[in-house]
């Protein structure tokens, strides 16, 4: 089994594609993130909307909803609002990106994935599980802790889209790391969509592959029980977690 983690987009799908070509996997996880690229407009957004529909139909594809990809799917429904990024978004770019995805469409993203590992599976969110939000429940046992990351993130999904979008689920909430770009921080440490990797904690025993947080260079957090790395370096590079090893590889010029 191969798996391809490629990180945030921001509107450069053709280079996600390209990356996509050089590298066949029998899956491919995307950290998402696909709108706002610096001072775009909804001509570009259009564009990428009708390549991320493509790939949310493809079952070969998996899409980890992202803080950009939340503010525009959520953020106009009741009670959305706290969910809308200030960092790159318009209305414009919002009816345009409706005018192609379709209501089945949003609810293709998810808001993590697991990929088989060596040792433990590698947990694939946008920004990062902070241990806070684990560290409250007990478990005795490394598959307990597997059930209650589960048991959050179906929780989360479910409240985001109840009838109140997100009704203040910690787990998808923006913490004081995102201030600049998101004007509510309405908890300590941002959530799965919004934790900055440099505020990070592990979790023991969990090892995660998350994008978000931008680098000139690969970053990583080890501790005795989990290795956590963050790949989003502007699509200068990628991960492929084949026969349970994790690699990560240039992308070529």
């Amino acid at each position: 089994m191969k798996s391809l983690i490629i990180s945030d987009c921001h509107d450069k799908t053709d280079q996600i594609q390209r990356i996509m070509h050089s590298e066949p996997a029998d899956e491919v996880i995307l950290h998402s993130d696909f709108f706002d690229e610096w001072k775009k407009t909804e001509i570009t957004a259009v564009k990428t909307a009708r390549k991320v529909q493509e790939w949310l139909r493809d079952p070969r594809i998996k899409c980890v909803l992202g803080n950009h990809d939340l503010s525009y799917g959520w953020g106009h429904r009741e009670g959305g609002r706290q969910h809308i990024c200030s960092s790159g978004w318009t209305k414009e770019k919002a009816i345009a990106i409706h005018s192609i995805l379709e209501p089945a469409d949003w609810l293709r993203f998810q808001l993590h994935h697991w990929i088989e590992g060596w040792e433990r599976p590698f947990l694939v969110t946008h920004a990062g599980l902070h241990l806070e939000y684990v560290q409250r429940s007990v478990f005795k046992t490394y598959e307990q802790g597997l059930a209650r990351i589960e048991a959050l993130c179906q929780d989360a999904w479910e409240s985001l889209n109840s009838h109140e979008v997100g009704a203040g689920h910690k787990i998808l909430g923006c913490g004081p790391e995102r201030t600049s770009s998101n004007s509510i921080a309405t908890q300590s440490v941002g959530g799965l969509l919004w934790c900055d990797f440099t505020v990070l904690k592990p979790i023991p025993g969990i090892n995660q592959i998350v994008g978000h947080t931008f680098g000139q260079k690969i970053r990583e957090i080890r501790s005795k029980t989990s290795y956590n790395v963050c790949i989003d370096t502007a699509l200068r590079h990628y991960a492929v977690v084949q026969d349970g090893s994790l690699h990560i590889r240039e992308v070529k010029a």
